[in-house]
């Protein structure tokens, strides 16, 4: 049983984990308004030319925006609390074109720890996959009284079927560049439009996706929109 709260803005209803309804995005939501708008109705408009996927589904706050084209709607929230959530707000909103997964998005299929509390207070959209190197083994060194939980780790080219994909969201901490590196067939056979909180310049996969013609295209919110501009370079 997972304590939460009913909450409605103008793209459906949303079940809210009581857990982390501190949390910004559960904020908006709860206060009747739209997190991060433009990027909402970027996905509800992508959603009617393909199908959209989204990581870090949080509690489904763009799901029904992404469902609403009536295509299928891959999404994956590792957060076993907020999953949970994000199957209830697709069930309140009647969507049966949502292929909702309690899983993490990676380079490789397996396991990972996700932190996902700190102190006592729940993460939420927050929780970041453990790490022993770079930018997210500082962040969590500077975690106390951490609780994490392990869960699993699929690639996109392994989770997602032979459909095409208008639209990738990536809202990973920091993780889109193994994101990225496994759905690279998928992001080759589809070139669907991305749409990333932050841009891996330093992962090697960046080199590939510059190749088929990716350049950052604008904002949408916080989050940097990449389109292929007429696919690989010549």
């Amino acid at each position: 049983m997972v304590e939460s709260f009913l909450a409605e803005n103008q793209y459906g209803f949303f079940c809210i984990p009581a857990e982390s309804s501190h949390r910004p995005a559960a904020q908006e939501v709860l206060a009747g308004r739209v997190w991060e708008p433009e990027t909402t109705a970027f996905l509800a408009e992508r959603g009617a030319a393909g199908d959209v996927l989204t990581a870090g589904a949080y509690f489904g706050d763009m799901i029904p925006a992404a469902a609403a084209g009536g295509r299928t709607v891959w999404a994956f929230e590792p957060d076993p609390v907020s999953y949970r959530c994000a199957e209830w707000t697709a069930r309140l909103n009647g969507l049966g074109n949502v292929r909702l997964r309690n899983a993490a998005l990676g380079d490789a299929a397996g396991t990972v720890q996700l932190q996902v509390g700190s102190r006592g207070v729940a993460l939420g959209g927050s929780s970041f996959i453990r790490e022993r190197r770079g930018v997210v083994y500082e962040q969590l060194r500077r975690v106390r009284r951490p609780r994490s939980e392990q869960v699993e780790l699929v690639r996109i080219d392994d989770a997602v079927d032979s459909r095409a994909l208008s639209v990738i969201h990536l809202d990973v901490e920091r993780r889109e560049g193994p994101a990225l590196a496994g759905g690279i067939r998928t992001i080759e056979r589809c070139l669907p439009e991305l749409v990333l909180e932050t841009i891996p310049a330093d992962h090697p996969i960046w080199e590939r996706i510059t190749a088929l013609g990716y350049r950052v295209s604008g904002k949408l919110d916080r989050n940097y929109r990449l389109s292929p501009n007429g696919g690989p370079e010549r």
